[in-house]
């Protein structure tokens, strides 16, 4: 634990190339507090939040063409899948920078709509 206090934190980070998008998750720091020990339901859930595997991926068209905006309860996520893993771009950012960059990259990247069937719903498509 004293690993992961003293670790400096990572930004997590989009870089747009001309024909793909890299990804790094990087490394938020870590949250204490009261109830963090039942926050989760298992040892294996609370391990892995209190050390999270840093990502780093190169995004190439393909890939972005999986690239959604997924209403939830909690609010939209913005997910891409890369092989057979389902990444949140920008989970720390709010609902609408995430509209914005799910637009920014649709335009940039030529791809379809990237709304959620739930957000299609309440545009009218």
């Amino acid at each position: 634990m004293l690993y992961r206090i003293f670790r400096p934190a990572v930004p997590q980070s989009l870089q747009l190339k001309r024909n793909s998008v890299t990804y790094d998750s990087g490394l938020s720091p870590p949250q204490f507090g009261f109830g963090y020990s039942t926050r989760y339901k298992n040892p294996k859930d609370a391990w892995n939040s209190a050390f999270p595997k840093r990502v780093r991926v190169d995004i190439d068209q393909r890939q972005l063409q999986s690239l959604r905006l997924r209403e939830t309860e909690s609010g939209n996520r913005l997910t891409v899948d890369v092989d057979a893993r389902r990444l949140d771009i920008a989970a720390a950012a709010s609902e609408v920078e995430r509209e914005w960059l799910a637009r920014l990259l649709a335009r940039r990247y030529s791809l379809p709509s990237v709304s959620g069937s739930a957000g299609a719903a309440q545009a009218g498509v």
